[in-house]
C-alpha cells in the first residue's frame, strides 16, 4: 500500500504526499485509465520500454520519459553537444562583427564606384586601407 505523511509547509497549510511508487493498481480495483497512470508513476522510473497502451498521452510521457532504456552515456553526448552562455556571446559578437565589416565592405566598393578617395573610405568607414586598396584595385580590374 502506498504510504502517506502530512506535510507542514511555511506558511501553516498542510499538504497529503503520497508514494506512488508502492501503488499496486491491479489491487485497488481502479478502472483502466486509472490503473494505466498509476502504473505510469510506479513503473516509469525503471521502465525499460514503453508498456501497450490505448491512451496516446501516456504513451507520449513514456517515450519523453524512459530515461533508463537509453545509452548510459547519453547525458554525455547532450552535454557535449550544449555551449555555454559565453559561448553563445562569443558567436553572437562575432557573428555581428562579421556582418559589420561585410557591410563596411559593400559600401566601401559603392563608393569607390562612385569616385571617392581610398584614403576617404578608409577612415569614414573605418577599415584598414589595404582592405580598401584591394577593392579599389578590383574595381579597377574589372573596367579593364
Amino acid at each position: 500500500m502506498p504510504t502517506s505523511k502530512l506535510v507542514d509547509a511555511s506558511l501553516g497549510l498542510k499538504y497529503i504526499v503520497i508514494d506512488l511508487s508502492k501503488v499496486d493498481a491491479r489491487v485497488l480495483n481502479l478502472n483502466t485509465a486509472e490503473t494505466e497512470w498509476l502504473e505510469l508513476f510506479t513503473k516509469m522510473a525503471s521502465a525499460k520500454d514503453a508498456p501497450k497502451t490505448k491512451d496516446p498521452i501516456i504513451a507520449d510521457v513514456y517515450s519523453r520519459l524512459a530515461v533508463s532504456a537509453l545509452e548510459k552515456n547519453f547525458i554525455t553526448e547532450i552535454a557535449t553537444g550544449m555551449v555555454t552562455e559565453a559561448e553563445i556571446s562569443t558567436r553572437i559578437g562575432t557573428a555581428r562583427r562579421e556582418g559589420r565589416e561585410e557591410a563596411n565592405l559593400s559600401a566601401a566598393e559603392a563608393f569607390l564606384r562612385y569616385g571617392d578617395s581610398v584614403e576617404k573610405v578608409s577612415l569614414v568607414l573605418k577599415l584598414p586601407l589595404e582592405k580598401v586598396q584591394e577593392l579599389a584595385d578590383k574595381i579597377a580590374a574589372e573596367r579593364v
